[in-house]
């Protein structure tokens, strides 16, 4: 009986190692192709590479990784519909890994704004961009992405006409440029999207 069990863990290890050289090869075949700029054939092969991880439980960083690629081939092939549904899977397994305000969902969260705003649906963008905007001011509170970020959401704001918003978050852009950069040359940049909305308003109240 326990030659009989040791007889299947065996074969169960030698099926696995045969799984990970597999996905492992795909992998690499897939990034050589990236590389080389052939994105039919990385395509192709990034599919096969994803195909690959099905047994794999969702923490296995390798399905993170290969669910990863084969967006970044979609975005070079502009299919952002295809790479969105992607980026977000790749979100929610990391949400699951290291929770909903972990500095390690900063760069899901931009692959899903970037790829959803490539799409022509940058307002929706607004829920992320919020998200990303209270990781980062947790994590980064010096750092320049955070009024970056207070600017995406004023621009997702303002291209939906919707201006009081919009102002709110391009003056919150300018006080952060200013706390964490004093008088740098950004914030006369910045305050340009405050005056143009202000504008709007005006035109607006007309």
């Amino acid at each position: 009986m326990i030659r009989r069990v040791c007889l299947i863990v065996a074969v169960a290890a030698q099926f696995q190692l045969a799984a990970d050289a597999v996905e492992t090869k795909s992998t690499s075949a897939a990034h050589a192709a990236i590389q080389s700029k052939d994105f039919v054939k990385a395509e192709k092969l990034c599919k096969q590479a994803l195909l690959d991880t099905r047994r794999m439980k969702e923490n296995d960083p390798r399905l993170s990784q290969s669910l990863d690629d084969l967006a970044q081939v979609y975005i070079h092939e502009r299919k952002f519909d295809d790479a969105r549904p992607l980026f977000m899977r790749v979100l929610k397994i990391k949400e699951s890994k290291y929770g909903k305000d972990s500095p390690e969902l900063i760069k899901p969260l931009n692959d899903v704004v970037r790829v959803t705003c490539a799409g022509g649906a940058c307002y929706d963008t607004i829920p992320h961009l919020k998200r990303l905007l209270s990781i980062r001011r947790k994590a980064e509170p010096n750092s320049r992405d955070i009024p970056v970020t207070l600017l995406l959401i004023g621009e997702a704001y303002e291209k939906r006409e919707k201006y009081p918003e919009a102002l709110d978050y391009f003056q919150q852009c300018v006080v952060a440029e200013k706390l964490r950069a004093g008088h740098s040359p950004m914030v006369a940049t910045y305050f340009r999207n405050v005056e143009r909305v202000k504008h709007e308003l005006a035109i607006c109240k007309k």
